[in-house]
């Protein structure tokens, strides 16, 4: 081995070492340790709060949404029960118009159901969120 190639070899090793040791040390020197454990409990305590209350709301929001589908299908039977009572008395069996003003009128029934559970949300979004 060459006495020149030795030089090749450990001026880069050297000039690692000495640079990762500066770096070690500046990196330590600006690094400030806060203790903010405090803060960060309270936080997590209002999070965990505000996680809850979301939950408490959710489920308020389905059970009333379950209670205004139950009574949209009784709504619906009840009118299909006297719609199959009229159409059995009917000698001329299906009319058009009045199954289509049925059909529409369910329709609007259920945009504006969707509607109210969209302002729910909303107003829900906007007090939590």
């Amino acid at each position: 081995m060459d006495i020149s190639n030795i030089w090749c070899w450990l001026c880069p090793l050297l000039t690692g070492i000495i640079a990762g040791i500066i770096g070690y040390y500046w990196g330590k020197s600006n690094s400030v340790v806060t203790n903010n454990c405090d803060e960060w409990i309270d936080k997590n305590r209002q999070l965990q709060s505000a996680h809850d209350n979301l939950k408490a709301d959710l489920k308020s929001c389905q059970t009333r949404l379950d209670n205004c589908i139950k009574d949209k299908e009784a709504a619906v039977s009840a009118k299909v029960s006297t719609t199959t009572g009229m159409a059995a008395g009917m000698a001329s069996g299906f009319v058009a118009g009045t199954a289509q003003e049925a059909i529409m009128n369910q329709m609007i029934y259920i945009k504006a159901k969707e509607s109210q559970f969209s302002i729910l949300m909303l107003q829900l979004q906007n007090r939590h969120g």
